[in-house]
């Protein structure tokens, strides 16, 4: 399998009320709590800078809510903010399952990650039952897909395909 710097964001809180594990909840609060200090301490500046931009985010989304943009598909922000909305109903709707593959993760040298809980595997180490190649590609994450960067990720991903091709 391969996966292109996608980051896994499970509904954990929300499964967990549902299976009503109220340990687990108290668990997973306990350690998010101390994982967000270990990084605040390892990581200030980097850390401070994406919550701010985190908070920042979520502020701008509940004005949206208050005050929509209007309708009008000729309008790029319109149609980024349908596909935003339609992106999270799909996150929240899917149940996320264990796989038994070798995955192979092409990763943007995006230092955001860097602190985050599973952040060397984006998310995925508790999905995967087998082995995660991280193929770390320098360009940031949304940059795969504009030149020259899409020179380097085709690159990666043409090495990745003949050494899989060598070895069978």
């Amino acid at each position: 399998m391969g996966l292109m710097d996608t980051y896994v964001s499970p509904n954990n809180y929300k499964d967990l009320f549902e299976q009503k594990d109220y340990k687990g909840i108290a668990s997973f609060t306990a350690n998010s709590i101390r994982h967000a200090f270990s990084c605040l301490l390892k990581f200030p500046r980097r850390y401070l800078r994406h919550n701010k931009n985190f908070i920042l985010g979520s502020l701008y989304n509940y004005y949206k809510k208050f005050n929509p943009i209007k309708p009008d598909k000729a309008n790029p922000l319109y149609v980024l903010d349908r596909l935003q909305k339609a992106h999270q109903r799909a996150l929240t709707k899917y149940q996320f399952k264990r796989y038994a593959m070798k995955v192979h993760l092409f990763k943007a040298n995006n230092e955001v990650w860097n602190y985050v809980r599973y952040g060397e595997t984006n998310g995925f180490e508790p999905y995967i039952d087998g082995e995660i190649k991280v193929i770390n590609i320098p360009l940031g994450h949304l940059q795969f897909f504009e030149p020259p960067f899409v020179k380097i990720f085709a690159a990666e991903l043409k090495n990745m395909l003949d050494n899989i091709n060598d070895a069978s």
